[in-house]
């Protein structure tokens, strides 16, 4: 009986290890797509300055024509 109870702590437990084990094999994955995500973060936040500049231009550009 207590064998059997032993057993079946050992197989939950196993079960689990294998669990983790699934998990644990994401991380590369996970971890590319975070590289991705920070790259274009940083290309968004390239072209957000860019618009911004643009946006100056313009508006000093039509306060200098309505001088």
């Amino acid at each position: 009986m207590e064998q059997m109870q032993i057993e079946e702590k050992l197989e939950a437990f196993e079960q689990e290890v294998i669990g983790m084990k699934k998990e644990l094999s994401k991380i590369p994955a996970i971890e590319e797509n975070l590289r991705s995500l920070t790259k274009s973060l940083q290309l968004l936040r390239i072209q957000a300055e860019k618009n911004q500049q643009l946006l100056l231009q313009c508006i000093e550009t039509m306060v200098k024509k309505n001088r």
